[in-house]
C-alpha cells in the first residue's frame, strides 16, 4: 500500500517530473491488484486527476506560446515565396503566353517546310505590305485578292493567326479561304514571322495595336470592298 501524498506535493512533483506517467502507475497498479480498493487504500484519486490536469495545462501554455513564436514566421515565410513566385509570373508572362518560334521552324517564312513558305506554291498570286502600327512596328502582311474584287464585291478575310508559328504555317488555311471565292489578307503580330523590328516582343496592347492599324489598311485599299469585310482570328 502506498502512503498517500498531500495535494500541494502532488502537484508540485507533477510539475517538475520529466514524466507524469511514472507517478501515477503505482496507483493503477493498486487498483488493479486490489480491485475493490479504496482511494485511501492506493492514495487518493483526486490527486492523480489533479496530476493529469497539471500535465494538461502546461502543454496547452507549451503549444499557445509555441504557435505564437513560430507560426507567425511560417506565415510570413510562405506569403514572401507566394509574392516571389507571383513577382516572377508577371514579369515572365509574355514569355509564357506568347510563341513566335515552334519546334524547328523560326520567324523566317522561306525557312519553313515545302507547302508553308507562301501562296506562291499554291499558284495564288499575293502582295506583300508592311503596314505601320501606331508606335511604328512594321507588321508584315500578305494579300491574297482575286481579279476585279471590288467591283465583284468579294468578301475579304483578315486572317489573324493563332499563337506560335508565323504566317507561313496558315498558307493551307488561307488557301481554302480563297478558294471560297474570297480575299485573304494574312498578318503577322509584332514579334513574329517578318514583322520588324525583330527583337519587339509581343504584347496584349500591342497585338491590338496591330490589329486596328491593318483595319485601317483594309478598309482604305482601293481594290478592296470595305462593306463586305470580315475578321477571323484564332487563339491570340
Amino acid at each position: 500500500r502506498m502512503a498517500p501524498c498531500n495535494r500541494t506535493s502532488c502537484r508540485a512533483v507533477g510539475r517538475s517530473s520529466p514524466d507524469i506517467r511514472e507517478l501515477i502507475r503505482p496507483q493503477r497498479l493498486c487498483r488493479q491488484k486490489h480491485h475493490r480498493a479504496s482511494p485511501q487504500d492506493c492514495g487518493d484519486g483526486q490527486h492523480e486527476e489533479d496530476l493529469i490536469q497539471s500535465s494538461a495545462l502546461s502543454t496547452v501554455e507549451f503549444s499557445t506560446m509555441l504557435a505564437g513564436s513560430f507560426l507567425p514566421n511560417v506565415a510570413m515565410s510562405i506569403g514572401a515565396v507566394g509574392l516571389g513566385i507571383l513577382g516572377l509570373f508577371y514579369l515572365k508572362q509574355g514569355d509564357l503566353l506568347y510563341i513566335p518560334t515552334i519546334d524547328a521552324i523560326g520567324r523566317d517564312n522561306a525557312q519553313n517546310p515545302p507547302g508553308y513558305r507562301s501562296p506562291s506554291e499554291y499558284q495564288i498570286p499575293f502582295d506583300t505590305h508592311y503596314i505601320q502600327s501606331s508606335d511604328g512596328v512594321a507588321v508584315h502582311s500578305w494579300f491574297l485578292l482575286h481579279p476585279q474584287s471590288k467591283e465583284r464585291q468579294t468578301p475579304t478575310i483578315i486572317f489573324f493567326h493563332g499563337n506560335a508559328g508565323n504566317i507561313g504555317v496558315r498558307v493551307p488555311n488561307a488557301v481554302e479561304l480563297y478558294n471560297l471565292d474570297a480575299n485573304v489578307v494574312q498578318v503577322e503580330y509584332r514579334g513574329y514571322g517578318e514583322s520588324t523590328p525583330e527583337n519587339i516582343k509581343p504584347t496584349e496592347g500591342g497585338i491590338g495595336s496591330d490589329a486596328e492599324a491593318v483595319l485601317d489598311f483594309v478598309l482604305d485599299h482601293p481594290k478592296i470592298d470595305p462593306s463586305r469585310v470580315f475578321i477571323f482570328g484564332r487563339s491570340l
